[in-house]
């Protein structure tokens, strides 16, 4: 096993692992648990390495949130050892102190909107022969269009206001890619969001019919929220 250690997550006091998280080492230093992956530097120079390290972090982080706070590292932070892990604790201890304190008892979930892959804009289906009717035939596109394109904005707007009412913080988390509708990522208290997900539930017919795909994850820790120059390490 290689001695190199990569720090991804940070919990105070002696937490206990959860049984549902993949092997992983802990480094106990002034009052923190640090979760890490043993890995090898060689690791993160191959991408496919890369990505199971990640989905494995990833994995680690959101069994441990279910149950408990934790504060997620950025992905990529080595060390040489336990003991020079022991010592970034002990530097930046009381700076994550507070930062724990800050998101104390939240997780983050995301939602993510995007447009149905099947989906095709509703419009009149007849056929027309002529100039004219070519003209009108290509008006009426365009105002279904334009009629759909109103219609999922008031739709992502309605779901946006009900998430910003019950949540403690939302962050913008939008993502170029074709067919991309909108992302938001919110903190919620750990074991509240069961209000929410039942309103964002009664919204799936309306999603279904203007063609939007409603997926929403979590719980997490508060990748979206933590400060960066914590996330990064110190």
């Amino acid at each position: 096993m290689s001695s190199h250690v990569m720090l991804i997550g940070l919990a105070q006091g002696s937490a206990a692992a959860p049984r549902t998280a993949p092997f992983h080492g802990i480094v106990r230093s002034r009052g923190w648990s640090a979760l890490s992956l043993y890995v090898d530097p060689g690791d993160l120079a191959d991408e496919t390495d890369t990505l199971a390290l990640a989905r494995r972090q990833n994995a680690v982080l959101s069994a441990y949130i279910a149950e408990a706070d934790v504060l997620p590292v950025a992905f990529g932070s080595v060390f040489s050892g336990p003991e020079a892990v022991a010592e970034h604790i002990a530097r930046y201890a009381n700076t994550w102190g507070k930062e724990a304190l800050r998101l104390n008892g939240l997780c983050e979930y995301s939602l993510h909107i995007v447009e149905a892959k099947a989906f095709t804009t509703p419009i009149l289906q007849r056929r027309e022969i002529g100039g004219k009717a070519f003209l009108l035939s290509k008006q009426r596109r365009r105002d279904a269009r334009a009629s759909l394109t109103e219609d999922r904005a008031k739709f992502v707007s309605r779901l946006m206001s009900a998430i910003q009412r019950s949540s403690v913080d939302t962050a913008d988390i939008s993502r170029a890619g074709e067919g991309r509708i909108a992302d938001v990522a919110f903190l919620q208290p750990r074991g509240e969001v069961h209000a929410l997900m039942g309103e964002l539930d009664q919204e799936a017919d309306q999603a279904n019919r203007l063609g939007l795909d409603c997926r929403i994850v979590g719980p997490c820790p508060a990748y979206s929220f933590v400060q960066p120059e914590l996330i990064d390490g110190g």
